[in-house]
């Protein structure tokens, strides 16, 4: 079959082909990657809150986004300049410090939930269920990336 495809070329030649093909493709069947694997998912996530430039290179795009609300269920996949649009509002810095008493606006945190190469981390309204965000990371290289967002509402 391969000789049929390319019937001028020898088999040295056909397999330094498929070797660049393959090499081309590596780096973006594995995914997003980081200069320093992350000191702990603790670490990584206080980052990750509060820098926006390192948070978007932690991102496994497109950014899977299912949004559920009552009686309705979405997903989309995020590019880069659409998770830009929700900038600061994408995840709550320091919840403590923004808290007011407000009811309706007040964030709390569970987690993170920690598996081997996973992790889940939730933000919430504390005194009802307004919104809800579940945050998917996946460890890649020792290096943590957010991977899926659940936003619930309503």
């Amino acid at each position: 079959m391969v000789n049929q495809l390319f019937p001028a070329a020898g088999a040295k030649q056909v397999a330094v082909l498929l070797a660049l093909i393959w090499l081309a493709c590596v780096p973006a069947l594995a995914g997003p990657t980081c200069a320093r694997p992350d000191a702990s998912f603790a670490a990584f996530l206080a980052r990750f809150k509060t820098d926006a430039a390192f948070r978007e290179r932690r991102l496994v795009l497109p950014l899977r986004l299912i949004e559920r609300g009552p009686g309705d269920v979405s997903t989309k996949n995020l590019s880069l300049a659409q998770v830009r649009i929700y900038g600061a509002g994408l995840i709550v810095a320091d919840p403590a410090a923004n808290n007011t008493g407000d009811r309706e606006t007040d964030v709390c945190e569970d987690g993170p939930h920690l598996a081997r190469n996973a992790a889940t981390f939730i933000q919430y309204t504390c005194h009802s269920d307004v919104y809800g965000k579940t945050f998917h990371f996946v460890r890649r290289h020792g290096c943590w990336f957010l991977k899926r967002l659940d936003w619930a509402g309503g």
